[in-house]
């Protein structure tokens, strides 16, 4: 065998032990969460009423059905209500009137529970699962080479 062969060996297992690492990694049942106490709902309210007054824009980070909408709070009182808007932000900056919020269209990766990425991966069209496949070929046509 030529060194060339043997270097193209190499890099195809290497590859190969990669994407069996990736598979088996995703696949791997996540750890159980830790229960948390629920935080109390802050009631949404009409987003035009809050901006009429003073107010504060924001994300809303919490993960719940608003996560990552641009939402508005009184500045007297940001926790007694909020406004939340349709509009979806990764980073937002507002100043006399104006603003940039900047979204981004996310992947394959973007999720937060097995279940979602379960969801998210369809049964048609599955890139990971043929991957995964492609993977468990190779190993098995290198078992296979003298």
């Amino acid at each position: 065998m030529t060194s060339a062969a043997r270097a193209q060996l190499v890099v195809a297992v290497l590859v190969v032990a990669g994407t069996v690492v990736l598979a088996l990694t995703l696949a791997r049942p996540s750890a159980p969460e830790r229960p948390r106490a629920p935080e109390p709902a802050i009631p949404t309210v009409d987003v035009g009423g809050v901006v009429a007054a003073p107010h504060v824009l924001f994300r809303h980070v919490a993960v719940d059905a608003h996560y990552n909408h641009l939402s508005a709070a009184p500045i007297e009182a940001p926790n007694a209500s909020r406004g939340v808007t349709p509009l979806e932000c990764e980073r937002v900056a507002f100043g006399g009137g104006r603003g940039v919020c900047l979204q981004a269209h996310r992947g394959v990766l973007t999720t937060y529970d097995r279940e979602q990425a379960l969801a998210r991966s369809g049964e048609e069209d599955n890139k990971g699962a043929e991957a995964a496949e492609s993977a468990v070929e190779m190993s098995n046509l290198l078992r296979g080479l003298p």
